[in-house]
């Protein structure tokens, strides 16, 4: 379970929270996800400015975890969680991923979805984007004018489990945040 820290906590709030959620004794580890700059960690900060969402798991390479972060864009561990790195995403031009879901056959196939957030000059880069090689590369594969910001943990991403075959899912869906299109 990933924990982020809010703006104004301090260091002693944050190591508190996360030491009374150690204590309760039920078998669940938890711990700070290490999502923060440099900078951050050089103060000695928890980091994680807002929201991360791990949520791309995938059956093929069980240790594989994405994580879309709602500031920071895309991130990835390939060992459980125990050490993260960013993505790449060349091709992604905004960072404000709200949801992240990986294809159950091929762990390289991933797909999340972008919002402009405060940047009012990429209202043209919403949408859905997919990588094929494990978020190196992104390509926008539909188109969103408007994807409100979203504040909190929402699933927004999925397969449908009848579309899988020997190579990948065929059939996705994304659920947006924002005003409905069409009638």
């Amino acid at each position: 379970m990933g924990l982020s820290s809010a703006r104004g906590w301090g260091r002693a709030a944050m190591a508190a929270m996360l030491a009374a959620l150690a204590e309760r004794g039920d078998g669940i580890e938890r711990r700070s996800m290490p999502i923060r700059s440099r900078e951050e960690a050089e103060m000695g900060l928890p980091g994680g400015e807002a929201e991360q969402h791990p949520q791309g798991m995938t059956r093929s390479r069980p240790h594989r975890i994405y994580l879309a972060h709602d500031c920071g864009g895309v991130w990835r561990s390939d060992d459980n969680g125990r050490s993260w790195r960013h993505a790449i995403c060349q091709g992604l031009y905004l960072p404000f991923a709200q949801s992240v879901e990986c294809d159950p056959v091929n762990a390289d196939v991933v797909h999340v979805i972008v919002s402009r957030a405060y940047d009012h000059l990429g209202r043209g880069l919403q949408g859905l984007y997919r990588s094929e090689d494990a978020g190196r590369t992104w390509r926008r594969v539909l188109a969103r004018p408007e994807v409100d910001m979203q504040r909190g943990v929402q699933h927004n991403l999925g397969w449908a489990p009848t579309s899988v075959d020997g190579a990948e899912a065929r059939r996705w869906y994304a659920g947006f945040a924002g005003p409905r299109l069409g009638p």
